[in-house]
């Protein structure tokens, strides 16, 4: 992005292509008339007029491609194509100065001052150290040109020759004071130029100035600290009202968010069960366990059972969904009778062991167990994981036995413990150590039921991680599983992260 300056100088460039068509043409129109009104003065012996004319022209023309070159550089808004054009420009202007100066060494002494004007454009496109660098080679230029010997260029194969150097004593005094006069030129001129944008620094730090309020007595310096104070003050207002409204708005969200969990949670709850019950009904069908069908029967049951086993995906995606979205504040814990609980669960799964002729027993080690504070969804939801598990990995005529045991209830924090044995196809010793991770699965597992999430463990012992219980199982492959939960009795630090 060109800054102020950059146009500036953008401007200053496009101004020198038309100031030097102009000079150019004067130079040409010069020539002409001292070649034919005059006759060969002096200056153009040796037939110089030719090769001056022409060169005058080319460069003419190339000011055409510096006009073109110059429209490119300002639609691009390009700072490197605007210095190649000023760089450009610059050199074209010092050449063509020195070749005047050679090929007229018998003009007026002070013709080495066309030297100021390069430097004056060197000024202007660049800046004052650029200026002085070509104000020491004009100089040199001169000193070096004037204690060198005479000689001819020729030019065209000899049609033309050029006659440079060769000064006299008088033209090489006043070389050197030229050269002093360019140097001196551009020494005032640069500290002109800077007293300049100094001056143009403290007008603009002037005018910012203006706009701070000048506090002259006492008595405006309080009235403006108690408007001050006044603006802090409503300011400090709204910030408290929006401060509200967004506490208010978040109680909101949580309380959307809360109904959203539970509702997950008790709909979760509710369907995990019966539809696992509807997918062993059409498992049962679909085996004949019930009696004979035949084919287009077994291809409608078909697809009733790949419906059932699509709700239940569905399902425990709302379980996983549920479960990672939910806080330890979320939990609802109220004293509950574990044995009823498990009860229940173990009814719901009652037709699935009987289809499989499985034993599903429930032993109480004790009568008259206390009231444990857990959140009943929750360890409804781990126990019929447990139960679900153990049907699906037992074969026929397995046994499946769910105990509850009191021998924590004396310790420091009363317990209770819960396990859940069966004589199924074990886990693998290899890979126990990953069986509560996010969707593993056992080989054994997959190969006796391919349907199936992984998530059901992993949740299961969050759950009671939750509850400050603990969780832990013992497996020996083709012999079984035992899964053993603790919770206890009390919830000393319930709703509490």
């Amino acid at each position: 992005m060109q800054t102020e300056v950059d146009s500036l100088k953008a401007i200053a460039s496009r101004r020198f292509i038309f100031a030097r068509w102009f000079f150019l043409f004067a130079g040409i129109l010069f020539v002409g008339y001292r070649e034919v009104v005059v006759g060969n003065a002096e200056i153009f012996s040796n037939s110089a007029t030719g090769p001056i004319v022409g060169l005058l022209f080319m460069v003419a023309m190339l000011n055409i491609l510096y006009l073109l070159f110059s429209n490119i550089a300002s639609k691009k808004s390009s700072y490197f194509l605007s210095t190649i054009l000023n760089i450009g420009q610059l050199g074209l202007d010092f050449l063509l100065v020195a070749f005047l100066v050679a090929v007229f060494p018998n003009a007026s002494p002070f013709i080495g001052l066309l030297f100021i004007l390069p430097t004056i454009e060197a000024i202007l496109l660049f800046d004052s150290a650029i200026a002085l660098v070509i104000s020491l080679l004009g100089a040199g230029v001169l000193w070096g040109w004037s204690y060198l010997p005479a000689s001819e260029i020729k030019l065209l194969s000899g049609l033309f020759s050029l006659p440079v150097f060769g000064m006299s004593d008088l033209m090489r005094e006043y070389s050197i004071y030229t050269a002093g006069l360019i140097i001196l030129f551009v020494v005032f001129w640069s500290y002109f130029t800077d007293l300049i944008r100094i001056r143009q620094v403290n007008r603009s730090l002037d005018h910012k100035l203006e706009d701070i309020p000048v506090l002259s007595t006492r008595q405006t310096q309080t009235e403006w600290a108690r408007g001050f104070g006044r603006k802090m003050e409503e300011n400090s207002r709204l910030l408290r009202s929006k401060e509200i409204e967004l506490t208010l708005a978040k109680e909101q969200l949580e309380t959307l968010e809360n109904a959203k969990s539970e509702f997950i949670s008790v709909t979760t709850h509710e369907l995990r069960t019966p539809l696992s019950a509807i997918k062993w009904t059409f498992n049962m069908i679909m085996s004949e366990q019930l009696g004979p069908i035949n084919t287009e029967q077994k291809e409608f049951l078909s697809k009733g059972y790949q419906s059932t086993l699509k709700m239940i995906g569905i399902v425990n995606n709302l379980v996983h969904i549920d479960h990672a979205t939910a806080k330890k504040e979320d939990y609802s814990f109220v004293a509950t009778d574990i044995v009823s609980l498990i009860d229940n669960a173990i009814a719901e799964f009652s037709n699935q062991a009987i289809s499989k002729k499985i034993n599903l027993s429930f032993s109480k080690m004790v009568t008259n167990l206390p009231l444990i504070e857990i959140d009943k969804n929750k360890i409804s939801m781990v126990m019929e994981n447990l139960i679900d598990n153990a049907i699906k990995y037992t074969p026929k005529e397995g046994k499946i036995t769910v105990t509850v045991t009191d021998s924590r209830l004396n310790s420091a924090q009363p317990a209770l413990e819960i396990s859940v044995i069966d004589n199924g196809v074990g886990i693998p010793k290899d890979e126990q150590e990953k069986i509560f991770h996010k969707f593993f699965r056992a080989s054994n597992a997959r190969l006796a039921e391919p349907d199936g999430s992984g998530i059901g463990l992993y949740i299961a012992k969050d759950i009671v991680d939750r509850h400050f219980g603990s969780m832990w199982f013992k497996s020996e492959e083709g012999k079984g599983t035992a899964f053993h939960i603790v919770l206890p009795v009390h919830q000393l630090n319930k709703n509490v992260v």
